[in-house]
């Protein structure tokens, strides 16, 4: 399977545009790849068992064979990231907010991804949210009431670069990854302005 077999399908779905435009750019960020450079391959089990773009079977139910291979096909993986990282939180923000959202909760989690969210709409609209990391009324309001959705986009886009670099100091695997992580967030600052 290869992204964009993925990618066609999402294309010829019922998906709206900024998933699949989210999901165009989670894809080449967490696909591993065959050495031909464009097949996906699964990745090494780890506490989450095998992952296979992106999603593992811990947290995504990732099928897997009694031989340990991986039976997902590019209907599971678009239905997947539709339902675990897109649906619940994502689908209800406002456009570029929610795309953004999206890659980044896949990354970090829809909770973090709320509570960072609450953080940047206290910081640019002055939205006086409780930090909870849930996505109830009063966030959803204060976030399509912004009155500039790129520029909140931004902020959240800060927000997680902000919380990458306070989590190099206390842990050793970030720290390692921090240059990935932060490029991560300049990726899709620069998709936000293109």
């Amino acid at each position: 399977m290869k992204i964009s077999d993925i990618l066609i399908l999402a294309n010829n779905g019922n998906y709206s545009s900024d998933f699949r435009k989210g999901l165009s750019i989670v894809l080449p960020a967490e696909c591993e790849f065959e050495s031909d450079g464009i097949t996906i391959r699964a990745e090494r089990p780890d506490s989450h068992g095998l992952t296979f773009a992106g999603l593992n079977q811990q947290d995504d139910s990732l099928p897997v064979d009694e031989t340990g291979t991986v039976t997902a096909n590019a209907h599971w993986v678009v239905q997947t990231y539709a339902e675990n990282y897109w649906q619940h939180v994502a689908a209800r923000l406002p456009s570029p907010l929610n795309w953004i959202f999206f890659v980044q909760a896949v990354n970090e989690g829809e909770g973090t991804c709320v509570r960072l969210l609450q953080l940047a709409l206290n910081d640019l609209d002055g939205a006086h949210l409780v930090i909870d990391g849930k996505i109830g009324d009063q966030t959803l309001s204060a976030a399509w009431a912004s009155q500039n959705k790129q520029a909140l986009a931004l902020a959240f886009l800060s927000q997680c670069a902000a919380r990458y670099k306070f989590l190099a100091t206390t842990s050793e695997v970030v720290h390692d990854d921090l240059h990935g992580l932060l490029n991560r967030v300049a990726n899709l600052k620069a998709a936000l302005v293109s």
